[in-house]
């Protein structure tokens, strides 16, 4: 999962690379003998091992995405705007703790908008 962090004038200013939701699971899997791969599902409080390693990862990816989101706060005085797309967005969006929209092939529109200023 790439979170990446654009100034209000749409510079650039850097961003972060995390294990997204299948490599964080089969990486604790693989680290840990006494866990399965089994499908969990999103708690708050998990009181199985499917849940606490679903949430767990989801929460660390969540984590990720809000402490960009709090550091690029405080660098523009404002409340970013938080854009996620890609294959676990569906499933990361109810992990968030602020509002978040879901969209499609950002990196195509971000290209779009590129050539566009080129031309």
């Amino acid at each position: 999962m790439t979170v990446d962090a654009l100034s209000g004038d749409g510079e650039f200013l850097g961003g972060l690379i995390v294990p997204g939701l299948a490599a964080m699971k089969q990486s604790l899997v693989a680290a840990t003998a006494a866990i399965g791969m089994t499908d969990g599902q999103l708690a708050d409080f998990p009181d199985n091992t499917a849940d606490a390693v679903h949430s767990g990862a989801l929460r660390a990816m969540a984590g990720a995405i809000e402490a960009m989101c709090d550091k690029l706060h405080a660098r523009e005085g404002r409340m970013p705007i938080c854009l996620i797309g890609g294959g676990d967005a569906a499933i990361l969006l109810p992990a968030l703790h602020r509002p978040a929209q879901m969209t499609d092939n950002l990196v195509l529109q971000g290209l779009v908008l590129m050539v566009g200023e080129m031309a």
